[in-house]
């Protein structure tokens, strides 16, 4: 016996499937890069926030785009400096 409410069976499903967005994030090619939360100063962000916005990227774009360059350079010194990489 199905229940029926305002002229629907409430078994039945009404979007038609699954929705955006649902369910585990992909794996393998075509999956988003893997991503790290980290603590910034709230000013800092919102100015970075502003410069991503008026460039149209996102903020994590933006931020990638500025630190990777420093970032590079200290993981090359650090890998002179002990000798050995990962």
């Amino acid at each position: 016996m199905a229940a029926i409410r305002g002229g629907v069976t409430l078994a039945e499903k009404k979007h038609g499937g699954r929705r955006p967005g649902a369910g585990r994030p992909r794996k393998g090619p075509g999956a988003a890069p893997p991503t790290a939360a980290v603590k910034i100063d709230r000013a800092l962000a919102s100015r970075a926030r502003m410069i991503a916005a008026d460039r149209g990227v996102t903020l994590s774009d933006y931020l990638t785009e500025v630190m990777s360059a420093t970032v590079d350079r200290d993981w090359g010194r650090l890998v002179r400096k002990t000798g050995q990489e990962d």
